[in-house]
């Protein structure tokens, strides 16, 4: 038999002020808890673990979920891939103010990256090699665009080349790391080795490329060449 006060208790706990309140997301909170959820399936499970139901299922929801959000899984994967790129280029550009000239701040933008790639590597390889398996389309991403123009807008400030040559080169800048990086998952060989090798190579390459296509062109009239890349 119930005593009365263990009946009130019960009483007390069953009325609608004292019930658990259900937090919802708004749908911007939802839309970033996918994909962090999708980030975490990706590291701890692989790539090939991350599908709409299983990222449904991950995030505690229904298996559908995800399609309220995000149209397929290959539009999730491209957002998801374009985030980490905001990330990756927000750390570089935050690395290199302050730097006194152009070398500075690629070594700076250099050393940034592979800080980035110490803490989310394995995601952002598995993210590339899912990518190209799947045969997606990451030329026209916004976010590398505008990396590449602050790059170009960087390279022009500090030495006279068109601005054809200038975004040529910040492409061509922009592969190194993942160069040195594939060199590192293939050869074993040590983080701090290759980011050293990867500054002096892309600093002693963007300088030479600079100094050949300034001497390649005339000086406009009555205006001082600029100073070289360092």
């Amino acid at each position: 038999m119930t005593s009365p006060s263990r009946g009130r208790r019960n009483a007390v706990a069953s009325t609608p002020e004292h019930r658990p309140r259900v937090v919802r997301l708004t749908a911007e909170q939802r839309r970033t808890q996918l994909l962090d959820t999708a980030a975490d399936l990706i590291v701890d499970h692989g790539f090939d673990a991350l599908t709409m139901e299983s990222l449904g299922e991950a995030a505690g929801a229904s298996k559908t979920l995800g399609y309220a959000y995000f149209a397929n899984i290959d539009e999730l994967i491209l957002e998801l891939w374009e985030r980490e790129l905001g990330h990756l280029y927000d750390r570089v550009i935050e690395a290199s103010e302050g730097a006194s000239d152009l070398a500075e701040k690629y070594a700076a933008s250099l050393h940034a990256y592979w800080n980035l790639v110490a803490e989310r590597g394995q995601l952002l390889a598995s993210l590339q090699s899912g990518i190209n398996a799947r045969l997606l389309d990451t030329s026209r991403s916004p976010r590398t665009e505008e990396f590449i123009s602050w790059f170009a807008d960087a390279i022009r400030a500090d030495h006279d080349v068109t601005r054809r040559t200038a975004v040529t080169l910040a492409i061509a800048a922009t592969t190194v790391p993942s160069l040195f990086t594939n060199a590192m998952s293939r050869r074993g060989a040590n983080r701090a080795e290759l980011e050293e090798l990867s500054i002096r190579f892309g600093v002693a390459g963007l300088r030479a490329a600079l100094d050949a296509a300034s001497a390649a062109q005339p000086d406009p009239p009555g205006r001082d060449r600029r100073r070289s890349a360092g």
